[in-house]
């Protein structure tokens, strides 16, 4: 039986984050998996640091924190990071295409308020003959578009990365271990886990 200040449960980027985050205050922090580190969640994403422009639209704080969270990472891990720029067009065939293109516009100018706390670039709006000379292979049936940028990452290096920072400052680190069952005192305050090598049993 092994004594731990802190169990992770779980290897993907919040679990070998907030792991390598304990080992690093001092806290003797055990991190498990049920299968590799990165299997889950974090190994299936776009590979997208999002800024937080969807939240804009019903959680403004969580679009704030997305973007300083970005930012946090860049600082952190700048070497597994580059910038993603995204071109919106819009289209004549929709007869609103005007107005969503305005609508857009601010939408974006609203969001660009964000964009240095992630080193973004603010929106451009573009009008269709440079939309068409930016990206000469779009629909050519469009009446402007515009652009916006986030921030991709190398979603597996992070996380392993994690896992190993954590690992230097103290931390144990296992895979293909999940939890049985916890172990809960007499108020019913988890103390402890029981756990299995899902690999020998």
């Amino acid at each position: 039986m092994s004594s731990y200040d802190v169990l992770v449960v779980g290897g993907g980027v919040n679990g070998s984050g907030v792991a390598r985050d304990c080992a690093m205050r001092g806290l003797k922090t055990l991190l498990i998996d049920k299968h590799d580190i990165c299997h889950g969640a974090s190994g299936a994403n776009t590979g997208m640091i999002h800024g937080g422009a969807r939240y804009l639209l019903y959680d403004v704080n969580t679009a704030k924190e997305s973007c300083t969270d970005s930012g946090y990472i860049q600082r952190i891990a700048p070497h597994l990071l580059f910038r993603i720029p995204f071109l919106v067009p819009f289209f004549r065939s929709d007869p609103l295409a005007e107005v969503m293109m305005a609508g857009a516009d601010m939408f974006f100018s609203a969001y660009d308020y964000y964009q240095p706390l992630k080193r973004g670039k603010r929106h451009v709006r573009l009008t269709r003959k440079e939309a068409l000379s930016l990206e000469p292979g779009i629909n050519p049936e469009i009446v402007g578009a515009l652009t916006m940028d986030e921030w991709g990452i190398d979603p597996f290096r992070l996380v392993i990365a994690n896992a190993v920072s954590a690992r230097e400052h103290g931390a144990h680190v296992r895979t293909y271990t999940q939890v049985e069952s916890f172990v809960r005192d007499g108020s019913g305050r988890v103390t402890g886990a029981t756990l299995l090598d899902v690999l020998d049993g």
